[in-house]
Order: C-alpha cells, then structure tokens, then sequence
C-alpha cells in the first residue's frame, strides 16, 4: 500500500513539474491544483517537499518556478546520453546552411523527444522546447523514425495511437500514413506541410543505429510555410538526410 502511495506521489510530482515546465512565468498553487485536478493541500505538500530538494524554488510572491536541481539533472542527461553529443556539430552545419530551426529527437522505441535545439534567427519560428514529447504520425520526424520501424513495431505504435487531427490537414487514415511512409523510405526522409502546427512545414530524417538500422531518432528542419515552397522541399530534404546519415556514421563508428 506504501509502495502504491509512493508512485502516486512521484506521478503527481513529475505532473506538477511537466507543467510548470511549460510555463513561461511563476505558477501559484491555484494554478496548478486546476490544471491538475489535485486538492490545493495536496499541490502545497508535493511543492513543499520539490522545493526541499531545489527541484523548485519558491518566489517572494508567493509563486513556484523549476529550480536548479532540474538543471544538474538535465546536464547528466546530456552528459549520459551520447545522441545529443555527436549530434552537436552536425546540428550546427545543418542549420548554419538552412537558417531555419533545427531539431535532433531520441527515440526510446516507443516515445520520440526534442533533446536538443537551434533555434532560427528570423523572427517567425516554431514553437517547440527540449524535451517535449513529439507526435510520430504528424511529425516529420515522427514519419521519418515510423518509416523505418519493423512492420510489427509500427502496426503496434499505429493500433495505439491517437488520430486526433492537430490541423485541418493532419492524415486522417492509416492508409494515407502508410503511403507516406512508403514515400518516406523512397527519398530517405519524411516531411509534413501544416499537420502538426499551423503554418509550420517540417522535414526530418531518420538516425539509424546498429546491424538492424533500428531507429533511435531523428534530425529535421522546421519552416514557417510562408518560408517553403513545393519546390525547395527536395533540396532541404537531401541536406536533412545528409546531416542523418552523418550522425547514424557516428553512432556506429563509421565516422
């Protein structure tokens, strides 16, 4: 029973964390009790024991705000996980010849993340952060990283998904994504035009690893889609899948 109590609280702890993560300005109490549907009593006591350990600090006003142990864990992280590592300099020469916004994503089999990004100089980007979670079936990197699954794996990832339209121009359909998953294996990079955010064009290729070329991420190019013709589409999709191809040389030691 102490043990089932003990995962609630840290499920409701990292809740409260994820939330506040999201947050651009310090979140009271009130906030976080309506956003998560947990009692203010019970928000104050996670709080309380979060700010014991810095995981949050505690403004004068009164508000919460992430502290800096998220930090020291997120530097061990990056410091652990060697994708983010290799990927750095490669990340770097993709977006210094796009100018645009530049995502590397881990792929855990199951669930993709942002771990790291560059963000465009232009004033219109896209609104993503590190460490967020991304859709697989309307992400360019999401198809890129399907595309290369093994058929069992995918259909598995397909039978749970959620096909909630993010636009009015998200696939609607397994057999629209298996067409464009097909395409995706053909060109050796995926791409999307404003299904997963409005005005947002993305291309993104998979980071393949090992004998089998299991998947483990992704690199992609995010566009504003004022910024992206049809036609400038190919050519930004071969630099993707150059940049991919010079991370999956990496990974296996090939580079």
């Amino acid at each position: 029973m102490a043990e089932n109590g003990g995962i609630r609280v840290l499920d409701r702890a990292i809740a409260i964390l994820d939330l506040m993560s999201s947050s651009s300005d310090r979140t009271g109490i009130t906030d976080i009790a309506e956003a998560t549907g947990l009692p203010k009593a019970t928000v104050h006591r996670i709080l309380q024991g979060l700010v014991s350990g810095k995981a949050v600090l505690q403004s004068s006003d009164g508000g919460y705000v992430i502290g800096p142990a998220v930090l020291a864990w997120a530097d061990a992280f990056k410091a652990r996980w060697v994708l983010p590592k290799l990927g750095k300099t490669v990340l770097r020469k993709l977006w210094e010849g796009t100018r645009e916004t530049v995502h590397l994503t881990a792929f855990d089999g199951k669930q993709a993340y942002y771990v790291d990004k560059i963000e465009s100089p232009h004033p219109v980007g896209m609104r993503s952060r590190v460490g967020a979670p991304l859709c697989l079936h309307t992400t360019a990197a999401g198809r890129a990283i399907l595309a290369n699954l093994p058929e069992e794996e995918l259909r598995s990832y397909l039978n749970s998904a959620t096909w909630e339209p993010k636009t009015d121009k998200t696939v609607a359909s397994e057999k629209e994504l298996f067409l464009i998953l097909d395409s995706a294996r053909l060109r050796g990079y995926a791409s999307e035009n404003e299904e997963n955010e409005e005005g947002i064009r993305c291309v993104g290729s998979a980071i393949l690893r090992g004998a089998e070329s299991r998947p483990i991420g992704a690199i992609s190019v995010s566009v504003p889609a004022y910024r992206l013709e049809d036609g400038d589409v190919a050519a930004l999709g071969e630099a993707v899948k150059e940049a991919a191809s010079d991370i999956t040389a990496l990974m296996n030691g090939s580079k």
